[in-house]
């Protein structure tokens, strides 16, 4: 598991078909569904914006 499926698990947003591999589809979904309840563009990229959302900063 990595950095950014433990930050989205912390945030309560489950991957549809589990742990995929580094970025796979089902955390890309995981990504968009974070983004979308954060108010960030929902693209499905992990950036910079995303990343201090999950850190809580």
């Amino acid at each position: 598991m990595g950095v950014l499926q433990i930050g989205l698990y912390a945030h309560n947003i489950t991957l549809n078909s589990g742990i995929d591999s580094s970025f796979g589809p089902s955390t890309k979904q995981g990504v968009i569904k974070f983004q979308t309840s954060q108010g960030l563009s929902a693209d499905g990229i992990a950036g910079r914006d995303t990343f201090a959302r999950l850190a809580g900063v």
